[in-house]
């Protein structure tokens, strides 16, 4: 993987974290595609695939709930494709700390 494209990928992981701890669904919208298949894992939720379904579920996190003060650290990219990447990391929320992707 070049370097270019790792730090590309882990400043979207960094800018997602950013955008989810000030709870800016707007900037949210923004990070997410629009044309490749998405999907989320909410702690304690199923599976969610889908622009409109991962978006709403943001919104419902985001707007109508206070988020978490989340803080990654561990972070490791791994690449699939030209234009896929999976990000694992731990995110750490206070004094608990839990595996992510």
């Amino acid at each position: 993987m070049s370097t270019a494209l790792k730090n590309d990928i882990l400043e979207a992981n960094r800018l997602f974290y950013e955008v989810f701890r000030s709870a800016d669904i707007e900037r949210m919208e923004q990070l997410w595609a629009r044309d490749a298949e998405v999907s989320v894992y909410h702690p304690g939720w199923s599976g969610i695939t889908g622009r409109t379904a991962v978006m709403a579920s943001w919104r419902q996190v985001m707007v109508n709930a206070i988020p978490p003060e989340i803080h990654p650290s561990d972070v490791c990219v791994i690449l699939s494709g030209e234009k896929k990447a999976v990000v694992f990391c731990v995110e750490h929320i206070g004094d608990t700390a839990i595996f992510a992707s």
